[in-house]
C-alpha cells in the first residue's frame, strides 16, 4: 500500500512504478519529461505472476508427494 504524493490519497494495493522498474522494467512506463507521472503496465505483470503460481504449484505437489512417501515409510 502507498499514499499518492500529490493528492494524499491512500492506495490499498498496487505497485510503485519506481520500485518495479528495477525488477520488471518492461512493465514500467517511465515518463518522457521530468515531473510527469510514472506508470505501471499491469497487463505485462499478469503472465509472469501466473507462471510463478504454476511453478509454485508444481513445487507444492512435489513436496506433498515427498511428505506422503516419508509418512508411509
Amino acid at each position: 500500500s502507498f499514499t499518492w504524493k500529490e493528492s494524499g490519497r491512500k492506495q490499498s494495493y498496487g505497485f510503485v512504478a519506481q520500485e518495479l522498474k528495477d525488477v520488471v522494467p518492461e512493465a514500467t512506463k517511465v515518463p518522457e519529461e521530468e515531473g510527469d507521472m510514472w506508470g505501471v503496465r499491469n497487463s505485462r505483470i499478469v503472465p509472469m505472476l501466473v507462471k510463478a503460481i504454476q511453478e509454485q504449484q508444481t513445487l507444492i505437489e512435489t513436496l506433498q508427494a515427498e511428505v506422503k512417501a516419508l509418512k508411509e515409510a
